[in-house]
């Protein structure tokens, strides 16, 4: 009976648990994921470069010239690792405000409408 009840409730938190939203990062997070995928995708491109390079050599060591001039593919090589954060834009330039047609006057006020003349 004790078993049961402890498979029942494991089974209820599981489910719980699956149905909470995504954690929400904030920008600082979002950056440094960024950040980090970016230098993953740029240490796989050097080690598609190293291996290129090293194939290169080998075919031109080993197998027939004219095969391996004839096909071979140049590697290109990524060069150093450079970040380039995305721009933030600030609230104004993102359309976060109100329009300036409505930010004119406070949104509400103690004088009738018919007294001020809108």
């Amino acid at each position: 009976m004790k078993r049961l009840l402890l498979v029942a409730s494991f089974l209820i938190a599981l489910s719980a648990q699956a149905k909470l939203p995504a954690p929400v990062m904030d920008d600082a997070a979002q950056a440094k994921a960024a950040e980090t995928k970016a230098k993953a995708d740029h240490a796989n491109k050097v080690g598609a470069y190293q291996l290129c390079a090293v194939q290169d050599r080998l075919a031109a060591k080993y197998g027939n010239a004219t095969q391996a001039a004839a096909a071979a593919v140049p590697c290109v090589n990524p060069g150093p690792f450079v970040f380039a954060a995305a721009e933030q834009k600030p609230a104004e330039a993102a359309g976060a405000h109100s329009p300036a047609a409505t930010a004119v006057s406070p949104p509400s006020t103690k004088v009738p409408a018919a007294a001020t003349g809108s």
